[in-house]
């Protein structure tokens, strides 16, 4: 039996993870999930792929509604969050915490060693690779063909963007940003809140707040 799963955000990105749950063969799509104030009551369902539609729905009518369904304090259904601001992405898991379980989605085509540790609401792409005995938190999102390597520490409501390679032994806070085709080298540690850009060659540790950019990486803002 296949498990229900909301997908909060109502775009391109939560598609995404839609058909990613749906390439699992887990999850049924129960419904998109838009903000109170995003809320557009003329639009009640989106077009995943030609003649499959899913609802969307409201976050305040979601959650009263699984309050009302919930029995013996069990949450009924599951949730992903496809949304990109860590920030929001905590509101969230905050709100309805005990409502919704939060499984980690991995699509079949990514690979995850035996040995490493993945804990709840990470989203993988394809082609992702979480290496030997890395450990990853909660609320990540691994876009395409990202590498993770082995002993890495990753903590929460982070975002990998594509082709993003991360080397063995590295740490990465929580709240950060690594953009496409970044490369960081092994050993280092990624401060909490630090945005490295697209491309950047990451060859010394980064605090946190910090944006940095470049061959190899330096400071452009701090925080």
């Amino acid at each position: 039996m296949k498990s229900p799963l909301y997908i909060f955000g109502a775009a391109g990105f939560a598609a995404e993870t839609a058909l990613i749950a749906l390439e699992t063969g887990q999850y049924e799509i129960a419904g998109f999930v838009e903000a109170d104030n995003a809320w557009m009551p003329d639009r009640t369902a989106m077009e995943l792929k030609p003649g499959v539609w899913v609802p969307v729905v409201q976050e305040t009518q979601l959650r009263d509604s699984l309050i009302s369904a919930r029995r013996g304090g069990k949450p009924m259904a599951c949730g992903a969050i496809a949304i990109a601001n860590p920030e929001i992405a905590r509101a969230i898991a905050g709100r309805f915490e005990g409502l919704l379980t939060w499984p980690s989605i991995i699509h079949p085509d990514a690979r995850t060693d035996s040995a490493a540790a993945i804990g709840k609401g990470n989203i993988c792409y394809p082609g992702v690779i979480i290496s030997w005995r890395a450990r990853v938190g909660d609320f990540n999102k691994f876009q395409a063909y990202v590498t993770i390597g082995h002993e890495c520490r990753i903590g929460d409501f982070n975002e990998f963007n594509p082709r993003a390679t991360v080397s063995g032994n590295v740490t990465v806070g929580n709240d950060c940003l690594i953009g496409a085709s970044a490369a960081i080298r092994q050993g280092l540690e990624i401060g909490s809140g630090a945005t490295v850009g697209m491309g950047a060659v990451v060859i010394r540790n980064v605090d946190g707040g910090t944006i940095v950019a470049g061959n190899p990486a330096k400071e452009i803002e701090k925080r």
